[in-house]
Formats: C-alpha cells, sequence, structure tokens
C-alpha cells in the first residue's frame, strides 16, 4: 500500500517545480527567436502574470527586501514568488504589475497630477525611513553592501 506523501515532500516538490519553470522560462526568453514575444519596451521580460528576473545584477537580497518591505509596510510592492541561486546566477520569479512607466507620461500629466505622484513617493520613503533601526549605518538589509548596478 502506497503511502501519502508528506506536507514536507509535497511542498519540497513544489518549490523545484516552480524553480525549473523559472530556469525553463527564462531560457525560453532569452532565445533569440522568444525573446521578442516576451520582452516588453522597458527593458523586463513577462510571461503571463510573472516576471522572471535573473542575470549579473540580480541578487537574492532583492527579494527579500520585497518580502520585507510587503511585511513590514503599506508600500506596494511585487509579491515574490520564488527566490534561489542556480548554478552561480540568482534567479527571482515576481508578479508582474502593470503600468506605465512615468517618463514615458511626464509630458501628458498636469500639474496636479504630479504633485499627488510625488506626495505619494514622499509619504512611502517617509514610512520606510520609520522602519526601526538600531544603527545609522547604510548597508542591505542582510548587512551586506548595497549594490546598484
Amino acid at each position: 500500500m502506497a503511502r501519502p506523501e508528506s506536507d514536507q515532500s509535497k511542498s519540497t516538490l513544489r518549490t523545484q517545480s516552480v524553480q525549473f519553470f523559472t530556469i525553463a522560462v527564462t531560457k525560453l526568453e532569452t532565445t533569440r527567436c522568444l525573446s521578442k514575444v516576451f520582452a516588453h519596451p522597458s527593458g523586463a521580460l513577462f510571461f503571463l502574470n510573472l516576471c522572471p528576473k535573473f542575470g549579473d545584477s540580480t541578487t537574492l537580497v532583492e527579494a527579500n527586501t520585497l518580502r520585507f518591505i510587503a511585511e513590514n509596510t503599506a508600500i506596494p510592492v511585487p509579491k515574490v514568488y520564488c527566490a534561489f541561486t542556480h548554478v552561480d546566477k540568482s534567479y527571482i520569479l515576481i508578479e508582474r504589475i502593470r503600468g506605465e512607466a512615468m517618463a514615458k507620461r511626464r509630458r501628458s500629466l498636469s500639474e496636479n497630477s504630479w504633485a499627488s505622484i510625488f506626495n505619494q513617493l514622499r509619504k512611502m520613503i517617509e514610512e520606510l525611513r520609520s522602519i526601526f533601526h538600531e544603527t545609522t549605518a547604510v548597508f542591505s538589509l542582510e548587512g551586506g553592501p548595497i549594490h546598484d548596478c
């Protein structure tokens, strides 16, 4: 008689499946023919309502920071579905948030619209700065350096 799988083995299998899916999608997206199908004018790559991130500038610190912000603030950030390293490359699979780049709309927005946008940004920055920390040093969420690609 077959024994039912434990919750832990189901979770491990689910995690491995999502990781395999993420790697497969990134491979598909970067092939010459298909990259045009998935590429967005902003340079981001999208697959359905997912946005896989990978490459030299992608780190697991980014995923951990997004999770931290989601758990500790009201600031809207994309949901992180998984983050992992495979063959010395980091992958993050996040929720796709639809919208337009502000630079694209800069000429068509009124002064009141711009004031509203900057007021929202100011409140988000104030909320980030209000998170308790014991030092005035500047470093990543995990205590390491901050990378700016």
